[in-house]
């Protein structure tokens, strides 16, 4: 497209995508209720170089050696008079601004968003090491009055549970794998809504944790 053609040409140019960063800069401070009169002397006609170097410079404070002022003109030179088309300009001027101004936002949000997921996965990790200490103090702390009424809750959970049901959760999740004392109870939790005590847990603990090592 056009467009494509415009963007591969600032690319391969290093003076006039220097100049075009300066301008897109500028776009991108730009304030409409504050700068708007200033603008007027883009609309409109077509400017010689001398003027259009001499309106940046007053406008944006934009300076721009011979080399960047001649990349540009020609850039914006839509007839080939070596003038530069003033609306050709604001089109450019503040599609750039734009495009700058979003692709600003999009990283300061990615950084917000990787801020907060570390945050929230140190804070998870805290929380899961606080929760297999309290596991491991409740396994040492249990009852057979504790163990007996964590069994009747599984046993209760089980009868209740069918595999074939379309609401019915997946074991999937108790298969193969050995589970922390966090992991088992977040998944008794999940797959049959059950829910116990510290000193039942440590008793399950116990009685499922075949080689000790929780």
């Amino acid at each position: 497209t056009h467009r494509q053609v415009l963007d591969k040409k600032v690319q391969e140019d290093p003076v006039l995508s220097g100049a075009m960063a300066k301008l897109t800069d500028a776009a991108v401070h730009y304030d409409r209720n504050r700068d708007s009169i200033i603008m007027k002397a883009f609309e409109g006609s077509s400017m010689e170089p001398h003027v259009f170097k001499m309106q940046l410079a007053r406008a944006f404070q934009i300076r721009l050696n011979e080399k960047e002022i001649s990349a540009l003109v020609l850039f914006f030179d839509k007839d080939g008079d070596g003038t530069v088309d003033g609306a050709e300009f604001l089109l450019e001027f503040f599609r750039r601004g734009f495009q700058e101004q979003a692709r600003r936002k999009k990283v300061i949000r990615d950084r917000e968003n990787r801020k907060k997921k570390k945050e929230a996965d140190a804070k998870a990790k805290a929380e899961a090491k606080e929760a297999e200490i309290a596991f491991s103090a409740a396994a040492q702390d249990f009852t057979e009055e504790n163990f007996v009424s964590a069994y009747d809750k599984m046993t209760a959970a089980a009868l209740r549970y069918e595999k074939g049901s379309p609401s019915a959760v997946s074991l999937s999740a108790f298969e193969g794998a050995s589970m922390t004392p966090a992991v088992f109870k977040e998944q008794l939790k999940r797959v049959f809504q059950l829910n116990f005590t510290r000193q039942e847990l440590g008793a399950l603990i116990r009685h499922y944790d075949k080689d000790g090592d929780q």
